[in-house]
């Protein structure tokens, strides 16, 4: 009888086992899927749909097996953010949805939103007018639904019927998102073969996508992510505390006669996992600082490559579109507004290059021998294209023209040449100055100019690494930092003088000898 009790014993232990075990991937799983869910609805918020399209694709991957209507959810999320970008896959996955849709009154309103957000994209007026009658009829039915989608909807079945001016008046009135409505006045313009109005809401759409990625994502990733890796390292710390504690009962309940081994393992078990959690602790704070340095990075330099790289693309897509009918003078324009861009991801990337190459070199080699005067009248002549009719760009010694230093002259000249592109950018009337003077056996070199000047709670972070006096300006605010590291690594050193008011100056010197 005891060994029957026994064997019974041992069954019931191993299904509760099992029942743990299963409980705990299912809640986790269902965890998962809510925070890839909620990724792709911030990464959707601030505009960026490839970053929302991965979270949406990783939930699908990580829905619920026992629950069709997340697989749903997702789904539609998916088809929402391609009904533009993608409306044959929107088209697609929209259409895997239909069955589950029509179970909930929610999902089913989505599904013909985008049912007939695809077809408008795709000009079926048929399929359209068909969606769009079912999506008001369900409307009907079911009060309590909301208006999300209704006056978007109203505004493209005008758009459809040739009311261009209505559909416009109708589309601002509704509660469309920012690239949604840039989107849908894209479309609705050329329709109406107003192709001016469609370059501009192109160019609208880059530096919107720019301006919430800047606000949102910078606001909201950082804190968001850190906080799911910290709750997702206080979940693993907690699954393995419930198994070790699942094992340790089934051992206890099974084998009586190891008493004694079981609070020997106990005891070394509690040990093992007290380092361990030390480890772990010093672990995720190295690793939470490394990721923290590699976002910040990352986050700076693709806002700043994001918008040329959007207007690029752009552009070139009404070029190569055949259906957008533009003259030469509009397409040497747009290849002109292309060139232009492509010339600012240069700078970021040499930003980027000089930036890794200053950190590299430990001293600069100083045996150039250069005559100060000449040397710096040559790098101010070739610059005078470089300003416009209304500066002035000039050259003031207090040097005799036979005084010379040794130095690094590639160096110098790289430090002196950023100072100048500065000035120009931000001085549109008024002066540039280069000057030089020697005092206590040091080089002054000076760069004056009458701009917008540095703004005084920005004077003390200029020199820090992807510090910007001017947020809205191209670069990636290396450039300060770069020019001090080389100056420091000459013998000198770059500063900014804060009592110039008219504009702004900066200080450099290099040693004589």
């Amino acid at each position: 009888m005891e060994y029957y009790n026994r064997q019974w014993v041992a069954r019931i232990a191993f299904l509760s086992l099992l029942l743990c075990i299963f409980s705990l991937n299912t809640a986790k799983a269902n965890n998962v899927f809510k925070q890839y869910m909620s990724m792709g609805q911030m990464f959707e918020n601030s505009a960026n749909l490839t970053m929302a399209e991965k979270y949406y694709t990783l939930a699908i991957d990580n829905y619920d097996r026992n629950n069709n209507r997340e697989l749903t959810e997702a789904k539609l999320a998916l088809a929402y953010i391609n009904k533009f970008k993608n409306p044959s896959l929107a088209q697609r996955l929209n259409n895997q949805c239909m069955e589950e849709s029509m179970k909930y009154a929610d999902l089913k309103q989505k599904y013909l939103a985008i049912n007939a957000f695809v077809n408008f994209c795709l000009n079926n007026k048929a399929e359209f007018e068909q969606a769009n009658s079912e999506y008001i009829k369900l409307c009907q039915q079911n009060e309590s639904l909301p208006d999300k989608y209704d006056l978007m909807l109203q505004s493209m079945e005008e758009a459809m019927k040739g009311f261009y001016d209505n559909s416009l008046a109708t589309l601002k009135r509704s509660d469309a998102d920012k690239i949604t409505a840039t989107d849908l006045r894209i479309i609705i313009f050329n329709m109406k073969g107003d192709m001016r109005a469609v370059i501009r809401e192109q160019q609208n759409k880059a530096s919107l996508v720019d301006s919430l990625n800047a606000e949102s994502y910078e606001k909201n990733v950082n804190e968001k992510s850190l906080n799911q890796g910290l709750e997702k390292a206080r979940e693993e710390l907690s699954d393995k505390k419930n198994t070790l504690t699942t094992i340790i009962i089934i051992m206890a309940v099974v084998i009586l006669i190891l008493v004694g081994l079981y609070f020997y393992l106990i005891k070394k078990t509690h040990t093992y996992r007290k380092n361990k959690n030390e480890q772990l602790k010093t672990a995720l704070k190295m690793a939470g600082e490394a990721d923290e340095m590699k976002k910040d990075f990352v986050r700076r330099v693709s806002h700043e490559i994001r918008t040329p790289l959007n207007a690029i693309t752009g552009f070139n897509d009404i070029i190569n579109n055949t259906s957008i009918q533009i003259d030469q003078e509009e397409r040497d324009e747009l290849l002109a507004r292309i060139n232009e861009n492509v010339k600012a991801i240069t700078v970021i990337v040499d930003e980027l290059l000089q930036a890794a190459n200053a950190e590299s070199i430990q001293d600069y080699a100083k045996y150039d021998i250069i005559t100060c005067n000449k040397f710096l009248s040559n790098i101010i002549s070739k610059r005078y294209s470089d300003v416009n009719s209304k500066t002035e760009l000039k050259f003031n010694t207090k040097l005799l023209n036979r005084f010379s230093i040794t130095t690094n002259a590639e160096a110098l000249e790289k430090i002196i040449d950023h100072l100048i592109d500065n000035a120009i950018k931000f001085t549109q009337l008024g002066r540039i100055e280069l000057a030089c003077s020697e005092k206590d056996n040091m080089l002054y070199i000076t760069v004056t100019d009458t701009g917008k000047g540095i703004p005084e709670d920005k004077q003390d972070e200029i020199f820090e690494q992807f510090a910007k006096a001017d947020q809205f300006e191209q670069g990636i605010g290396l450039g300060l930092t770069v020019s001090k590291k080389m100056a420091q690594k000459l013998g000198g050193d770059l500063t900014l003088d804060k009592h110039y008011k008219i504009g702004a100056r900066f200080i450099l010197t290099v040693p004589v000898n």
